[in-house]
């Protein structure tokens, strides 16, 4: 009979919260295309970079995602919990996390703990990362 004085997801919970990740943000630029095209670049911001946090997914029913039904379609999210050890009030959902695996993230929402301690992400995974121009 194997020993379960200690429930499995609680180490899991306490192994994350001490090995987090560090980040960057980077923010969104608009620049224009040959043909007079607006397209939004990212932008590393030098200011906000090597910023200790914990990204962890949103696990849905079957641990895959989300569902969110509209009327005329189902879209299946993979949204990520990025806590951020710190009050980065410049933060904006325009912005993009890049972690020190070179994921990157677009933000979703953005919110701050009552102390001002911390700031709480909701994102989604892309593929691009960003350039280190500034």
């Amino acid at each position: 009979m194997p020993n379960e004085l200690i429930h499995p997801d609680l180490m899991r919970h306490l192994s994350r919260s001490h090995s987090g990740s560090r980040v960057a943000i980077a923010n969104a630029a608009i620049t224009y295309d040959p043909s007079n095209e607006p397209t939004t670049t990212y932008v590393i911001d030098p200011l906000m970079i090597d910023i200790p946090a914990l990204i962890e997914p949103v696990i849905g029913i079957g641990g895959r995602g989300q569902e969110v039904r509209r009327p005329d379609q189902t879209i299946v999210q993979n949204p990520y919990n990025v806590l951020l050890y710190g009050f980065y009030p410049r933060i904006t959902v325009d912005d993009q996390l890049i972690d020190d695996k070179s994921r990157t993230f677009d933000i979703i929402t953005v919110a701050h703990d009552d102390f001002e301690t911390q700031t709480i992400l909701v994102c989604e995974r892309v593929n691009p990362t960003p350039t280190n121009e500034s």
